[in-house]
């Protein structure tokens, strides 16, 4: 059960170095409160086997921009092949401690209008479920009326004991991306939620998951104790903070805070 979490530190989620395409990815600008780096290798232009660059002198910038590249290379290619509405949803926790998973909604539909999704859900591995029936995300994903784009961001990062769970799930899941295999590796870490206030899994127990669902080449395990998408879980963070949202579930659409409903999603879909 993912439950309401709100971030403490007086409003603003801490201080992290810490997001397109049709089906279901990990989060670019388009589907985010504010303009950010994207996971470089998410979306349609997906790369098996590219984990991204280690430190290796390359700046934080340098990634930050490269990252905006391909995303802005994506989000143009999406433009040209349909009108798209965009709808943020920062919604509830993928780990306890890992913080937040957004969900950016590109609605192929005329006109476009407003979309709210469940203010308390659990969540499978593609899709939201609330009480109160499902969400159809999996269905209006196969029918190709939306993307679902998802936003790893870590408002609880010092929940941990030692603080830094969050980043490193967050950028574990950043390298699994990365490989292609996002939503398996996500699955996987719903399956080994671990407790607020514990350690979270180790490192070694990350890249289990991977190897798991079949990510057992050594550059993801390199990926994933390099902690390669720290910067990116970072800067996603910050973007989310700078909208004020420190606790989940959020809803924005087109950057506004909306009420969360189901029957607004069924509405909008159709």
């Amino acid at each position: 059960m993912l439950r309401r979490r709100r971030a403490t530190g007086g409003g603003r989620p801490p201080q992290l170095l810490l997001g397109s395409g049709t089906g279901s990815g990990a989060a670019g600008p388009r589907g985010v409160p504010v303009p950010h780096p994207a996971h470089p290798g998410i979306g349609r232009q997906l790369c098996a086997g590219h984990y991204g660059g280690r430190g290796g002198g390359v700046s934080s910038r340098a990634k930050a921009k490269q990252a905006n590249r391909i995303v802005r290379e994506q989000l143009a290619a999406e433009q040209r092949r349909r009108r798209t509405t965009v709808v943020s949803i920062v919604a509830a926790a993928v780990l306890v401690l890992a913080g937040l998973i957004g969900f950016g909604v590109y609605l192929n539909q005329k006109p476009p209008s407003d979309v709210a999704v469940p203010a308390h859900s659990t969540s499978d591995h593609t899709g939201i479920q609330v009480s109160s029936g499902p969400v159809p995300v999996d269905h209006l994903v196969a029918k190709k009326k939306i993307t679902l784009v998802y936003h790893p961001i870590a408002i609880l990062n010092d929940r941990s004991n030692p603080p830094g769970y969050s980043v490193r799930a967050g950028s574990a899941a950043g390298c699994a991306s990365a490989a292609g295999r996002f939503l398996e590796y996500t699955k996987a870490l719903y399956s080994k939620q671990p407790e607020e206030g514990s350690a979270g899994l180790s490192d070694d127990e990350l890249v289990q998951l991977g190897t798991g669902i079949g990510l057992s080449d050594s550059g993801f395990a390199q990926c994933v104790r390099a902690e390669t998408y720290s910067a990116w879980m970072a800067n996603n963070t910050d973007a989310a903070a700078a909208k004020n949202i420190n606790e989940t579930p959020t809803l924005l659409v087109k950057g506004k805070p909306v009420t969360a409903t189901v029957q607004a999603l069924r509405s909008a879909v159709g």
